[in-house]
């Protein structure tokens, strides 16, 4: 298991069965306060999730709702070391990321990936050609960064 994949982390299993706009805004800002929509998304028909201790609430009737200081720090993990790969890259490879966000990379881009911490995965089909694709945080990740690029 890739310790930095969400996808193989079970303590976000939640994470990746949310919408894209949801998983796009807990990784921007896994500290940010829940909608009541989000938490009854993250909780039905996943107790489970709410009894693991996902959630944090300041107990007043206004309540808000929060990850847990320990999720909101693994997805702010992930966050940070795709941050910090992000901004090393040339505006143009980020293009090259961006476009192609569904989760397939051209060929010509592998070289690209290789750099990339646990937001892409490259699988060698033969000597001479490779398959690129995404793991399901690097698309999460991409998304955001094409919705922050053209707002």
């Amino acid at each position: 298991m890739d310790s930095n994949d969400v996808s193989a982390d079970t303590r976000l299993v939640w994470f990746s069965l949310l919408n894209l706009d949801d998983r796009v805004a807990l990784l921007a800002d896994p500290d940010a306060p829940l909608p009541l929509s989000l938490v009854y998304e993250i909780t039905r028909d996943k107790a489970r999730v709410v009894s693991d201790g996902i959630f944090t609430s300041n107990g007043s009737p206004n309540s808000t709702w929060h990850l847990t200081g320990d999720i909101a720090r693994l997805l702010r993990g992930h966050r940070d070391r795709l941050l910090r790969w992000w901004n090393e890259l040339p505006i143009e490879d980020q293009d090259v990321f961006i476009n192609h966000r569904d989760g397939s990379l051209p060929e010509s881009a592998w070289f690209l990936a290789r750099s990339a911490p646990s937001g892409v995965a490259s699988t060698i089909v033969d000597s001479t050609k490779h398959d690129v694709s995404l793991t399901p945080i690097g698309q999460v990740f991409l998304e955001w960064k094409a919705r922050e690029k053209n707002s």
